[in-house]
């Protein structure tokens, strides 16, 4: 079994960010070792760093590409999707599942 962490992101709908994020870590048998709440600086993204580094945890969780820190590294970029993405109709927190 996997284990994860959740990060989310400072901002309004954070408690449907991490319904969203809880869920996948369910459907996807994950073992949840971690849940961190940043706040607008995104200090605590280097908890979450730590955590993959030290092997606390294998996979981090989270209900948009867009919460990752943009200026953080390491990070993973994935091109295929930030060129699908055209607006916020396409937003992928517009559906709960």
């Amino acid at each position: 079994m996997l284990k994860a962490v959740i990060y989310l992101p400072e901002g309004p709908d954070i408690r449907r960010w991490e319904r969203i994020c809880l869920n996948w870590c369910s459907r996807h048998d994950y073992q949840l070792v971690g849940l961190v709440r940043d706040d607008q600086d995104q200090t605590r993204w280097r908890e979450v760093q730590g955590m993959m580094v030290h092997g606390r945890a294998d996979v981090v969780v989270v209900a948009s590409y867009r919460h990752l820190p943009q200026s953080a590294v390491p990070r993973v970029e994935a091109a295929s999707r930030a060129l699908s993405v055209v607006g916020p109709q396409h937003d992928d927190l517009n559906a709960d599942d």
